[in-house]
């Protein structure tokens, strides 16, 4: 059974911190465990990286290995071809690796009962429009941010397009179109967003420094450097992967608060429960919203979904104002005796 889908409504920062913990709290294992997963190439990346190392600083006959050391140690056939072979497959599986989360969050957000599996399987059907979001909003971020020049930029439109990847998922929108509705949303409130963006990052890296001590600890109790310093690489990726959610969730709410304040859409979802009408996920296709109580017995039942009418104009065509009351006349004089 899905969870209760998050009030549309404007959000506050309390709100916001709030949300974000209920929804990992309710939706921990579907989170976590996408999180999880599309950390393996980097788990591996760590692994490989991190017994290459080790093993280079043991065998060293010195303190320090020289550069002739690191150079070989690095330069290494076999590790040029497991890097290689880890590149190709981050290429080929980068849209999960850009798409799942956001996938996976705006599900959670809105409500929608979501498995790994369907998470996968829904990124997956749009491959090709999720490759291309995330190929133009990095490629356009990390040209503009190698400039000195262009890196105030890089920032600014970064913060513009904020929401793509929500707009992607929720709205069924092309790349193109996620990114012009992202500008939108995000129009006017550029300073807000990227105030509450710092708070949630600073939050993130706190959380994710911890989780690092923690690996560092039991880095200390393998049985030699070699295998501390792999442990430490492989539980440092593992613990930092379970703060990602917290972002993600984030813009899914921010994608729901920016909606509500530049679009009124809180007043639509309680014009549909007022009138019968199931609400959408959200503000995306489907229903996961639950029903409306039904009313006394005998009344009558409320129009189908669908069916709602604007309401009606006002003033009326046929309307026409009251006439205005006539002037008092004015007080008489008194009559000279």
């Amino acid at each position: 059974m899905a969870a209760a889908p998050v009030r549309v409504r404007a959000m506050a920062l309390s709100d916001f911190l709030d949300e974000i913990i209920r929804v990992y709290r309710s939706h921990f294992v579907l989170l976590a465990g996408m999180a999880l997963l599309i950390q393996l190439p980097t788990l591996l990346f760590s692994i490989s990286f991190g017994s290459r190392f080790a093993t280079l600083v043991q065998s060293a006959p010195t303190a320090r290995p020289n550069n002739e050391q690191v150079r070989a140690a690095f330069t290494d056939p076999a590790f040029l071809t497991s890097l290689a072979v880890a590149g190709l497959v981050t290429l080929i599986a980068f849209p999960f690796l850009y798409g799942a989360m956001f996938k996976a969050s705006i599900d959670a957000v809105e409500g929608r009962p979501a498995t790994l599996w369907s998470v996968l399987a829904a990124v997956g059907r749009r491959y090709f429009e999720v490759f291309a979001l995330g190929l133009i909003d990095s490629l356009v971020i990390v040209l503009l941010a190698l400039t000195c020049l262009g890196a105030p930029i890089a920032l600014w439109i970064g913060v513009r397009w904020l929401l793509a990847g929500p707009v992607l998922f929720s709205e069924g929108a092309g790349p193109i179109q996620a990114l012009g509705r992202s500008w939108r949303l995000t129009q006017g409130a550029w300073w807000r967003t990227f105030g509450l963006l710092l708070l949630v990052l600073l939050m993130v890296s706190v959380v994710g420094g911890g989780l690092g001590y923690i690996a560092q600890l039991l880095a200390l109790l393998a049985p030699n450097p070699v295998v501390g310093l792999v442990v430490q690489f492989a539980v440092q990726t593992l613990l930092q992967a379970l703060t990602q959610p917290i972002y993600f969730i984030f813009l899914a709410l921010l994608y729901i608060d920016r909606r509500v304040r530049s679009e009124g859409a809180e007043l639509d979802q309680l014009a549909l429960a007022a009138a019968g009408a199931q609400p959408a996920y959200g503000f995306g296709a489907g229903s996961g919203y639950p029903p409306p109580p039904p009313g006394p017995p005998g009344s009558p039942p409320g129009p189908p979904p669908g069916s709602l009418q604007a309401p009606p104009a006002f003033p009326p065509p046929q309307w026409s104002p009251p006439p205005r009351p006539s002037a008092p006349p004015p007080p008489r004089e008194p009559e000279q005796p």
